[in-house]
C-alpha cells in the first residue's frame, strides 16, 4: 500500500462515530453475505457427492460441447438452479453444520478455516506476502493433522484421507 493511500485516524472523546459505525456495518454485511455464499456452495457440493438423488433432473448436468454461447448460458443457468435447489434442502433432510474461523495478522495477512462437522470437511485459505504464506501453509497443515485421520480412513482410503494427502502434498 503506497504512502499516498494511508490516512490517519483522529480520536475524539465523545465524538460522532456515525461514519465508522456505518462503515463497519457495511463490512459486517459483506462478511455475512460471503459466508452465506460459502455455505451454499459447500452444501451443493456435499449434496452432489452424498445425496444427488435429492436434486432430481438437475442431478447429472452435461456440459455442452464446443463454444456455443447460448448453450453455455443455458448450462450455467442449470448449474445455478441446482445450487439454489441444494441450498433450499431442509436441514432435517440434509444437515450441514458449517463454521468459518478467521485469523487475522497485523502484517496484512489472513487465514480462514472452514469446518463442517456433520460431513467432516475442513478447508482453508490464506493470503499475505510470500514469507507469510509459507508460514500460514505450515500452520494449515498442522491444523489439518490435528483434525485427524483414523487408521480406518487410511485402510479404506476415504475422502478424508485423500483430502489430508492433498493438503500435505501442497
Amino acid at each position: 500500500m503506497g504512502a499516498s493511500r494511508i490516512q490517519g485516524i483522529t480520536v475524539e472523546i465523545g465524538g460522532d462515530t456515525t461514519k465508522l459505525t456505518a462503515a463497519l456495518k457495511g463490512v459486517n454485511g459483506e462478511i455475512r453475505t460471503t459466508q452465506s455464499q460459502q455455505r451454499k456452495c459447500l452444501k451443493a457440493s456435499l449434496v452432489m457427492r452424498h445425496r444427488p438423488d435429492l436434486l432430481g433432473e438437475l442431478m447429472d448436468l452435461e456440459p455442452p460441447e464446443g463454444e456455443d454461447v447460448e448453450a453455455l448460458k443455458a448450462f450455467w443457468e442449470q448449474v445455478q438452479e441446482r445450487e439454489k435447489m441444494a441450498a433450499e434442502i431442509a436441514d432435517d433432510i440434509f444437515p450441514v453444520d458449517f463454521h468459518i474461523y478467521a485469523i487475522k495478522c497485523p502484517e496484512n495477512c489472513m487465514m480462514q478455516i472452514g469446518v463442517e462437522t456433520v460431513w467432516q470437511v475442513i478447508d482453508g485459505s490464506f493470503s499475505g506476502d510470500k514469507k507469510t504464506m509459507k508460514q500460514l501453509r505450515k500452520l494449515f497443515k498442522k491444523i489439518y493433522l490435528y483434525y485427524g485421520v483414523t487408521a480406518e480412513d487410511i485402510k479404506n482410503e476415504t475422502e478424508r484421507y485423500k483430502s489430508l494427502l492433498g493438503v500435505l502434498c501442497s
